[in-house]
C-alpha cells in the first residue's frame, strides 16, 4: 500500500519524508561508522560463544579451588589466578556491551 498525495499521485508519503530530512539525517553513515558492521552481528553465534566463555571460566574457577590446588604448581596456580581474574572482567564487559546492544 502506498500512501499518495491527494493534490498529486505521484508523491508519496516516502517523497515526502525524503524531501523533508534535513542534512544531519543525511549523515548518519558518518556519525555512526559502526552500524553496517552491528547490522551483521548473528546473535545467535555470539550467544553460544558468550556461553561457551562463562562455561570455560566456570571450569577456571573450579580448578582454583582449594582442594585441586595440590595438582598445580605455584606459578601455574598463579597464572589461573591472573586468568581468572582477566576473564571475569573480560566476561562483565562483554555481557555488559550485549545487554546494552540490546536496549
Amino acid at each position: 500500500m502506498k500512501l499518495k498525495s491527494g493534490k498529486n499521485t505521484e508523491i508519496t508519503l516516502l517523497h515526502y519524508c525524503v524531501a523533508s530530512m534535513d542534512d544531519d539525517m543525511l549523515k548518519l553513515s558518518e556519525d555512526m561508522p559502526t552500524l553496517v558492521t552491528a547490522s551483521r552481528v548473528n546473535w545467535e553465534v555470539l550467544d553460544s560463544a558468550i556461553n561457551a566463555l562463562k562455561k570455560d571460566l566456570a571450569i577456571i574457577t573450579a580448578e582454583l579451588q582449594p582442594s585441586c590446588r595440590p595438582h598445580y604448581s605455584e606459578l601455574a596456580i598463579e597464572r589461573l589466578e591472573k586468568l581468572d581474574t582477566s576473564a571475569s572482567a573480560d566476561w562483565e564487559r562483554l555481557s555488559t556491551s550485549k545487554e546494552e546492544a540490546l536496549i
